[in-house]
């Protein structure tokens, strides 16, 4: 799923499965901003707990594409962001991370393999972050390629290391 040496270490609040899938939908597609500040507040005691943000020193989302940004008017990822900044009292920077507007086909449509491919060069820094230890937040991580795309245009930017943590992710293969 991610790929050791990019991200330090991954936690997350829950599996996504059916009911997690549900929730999620709902509020990024129901504009419910309110169920997403409420599954931040369950990942945040999840990285209180965890230590998953203990020496970091800025944590960041992952941005939404440009055209979902318009249609739901919010970052999903942001609004989970929120709390668990708030919680381990580290400064939140949003705007870390640019996507690129390319290809119109979403990522959740594509196979693992053509996710990783779109999303090689999709993200980019907007500024230099030497030293930096990032927290990198998402709602969802389901193949890790966009994580691992976020986590690279991080590292070449100049931070020193990547930390994951996520509201839910796709369950481990067993």
């Amino acid at each position: 799923m991610l790929t050791p040496g990019r991200i330090a270490a991954a936690r997350a609040a829950v599996e996504y499965d059916r009911v997690a899938r549900r929730l999620v939908l709902r509020a990024k597609f129901g504009g419910r901003t309110e169920i997403l500040r409420h599954l931040g507040e369950q990942l945040a005691r999840v990285a209180v707990h965890s230590g998953i943000g203990e020496s970091r020193s800025l944590v960041t989302v992952v941005p939404s594409h440009p055209w979902a940004r318009v249609i739901r008017g919010f970052n999903p990822a942001l609004e989970v962001a929120r709390p668990v900044a708030r919680a381990l009292r580290i400064p939140l920077r949003a705007r870390v991370l640019s996507r690129r507007f390319g290809g119109m086909t979403p990522a959740k449509r594509l196979s693992a393999a053509g996710r990783r491919r779109a999303l090689r060069s999709a993200f980019r820094c907007r500024r230099t972050l030497s030293g930096e230890r990032v927290l990198l937040i998402d709602d969802v991580v389901t193949t890790g390629a966009t994580a691992e795309s976020c986590a690279a245009a991080l590292l070449a930017a100049g931070a020193e290391s990547v930390s994951l943590a996520v509201w839910a992710r796709t369950p481990l293969r067993r």
